[in-house]
């Protein structure tokens, strides 16, 4: 069986790409072609343009939502019987095993619905 291959950032490179995400939010923002993204986002410290359809997100917020994310994520099959239910957890220092395991639950739903 094929192995997946990834290639990954250390620690300091990982805090570096989250800062810079963040200021990147929060000064250029995010632009949607729905109005119900801007929806949602009324009423918090996003600063919304409803004519352009963009939002610039404050780390505050953007920190607040990841801490109260979902810490499950549904691998859902065709056939409800077949979902997986994956734990959502910081990247650890072995993270290539943990995306076997998640390609591996990915091949397991492939072939029960095969």
């Amino acid at each position: 069986m094929a192995r997946l291959q990834a290639s990954l950032l250390g620690a300091a490179e990982r805090d570096t790409l989250h800062e810079q995400t963040l200021t990147v939010l929060e000064e250029v923002g995010v632009a949607y072609n729905t109005t119900v993204a801007m929806d949602i986002l009324d009423g918090t410290e996003a600063v919304l343009d409803h004519e352009h359809l963009t939002a610039r997100l404050p780390r505050e917020l953007v920190e607040r939502c990841l801490k109260t994310a979902p810490r499950k994520l549904l691998l859902a099959a065709r056939d409800p019987a077949h979902d997986v239910w994956h734990e959502v957890r910081p990247l650890p220092d072995d993270v290539d095993r943990h995306l076997d395991d998640v390609v591996a639950a990915y091949r397991s739903l492939a072939l029960k619905e095969a």
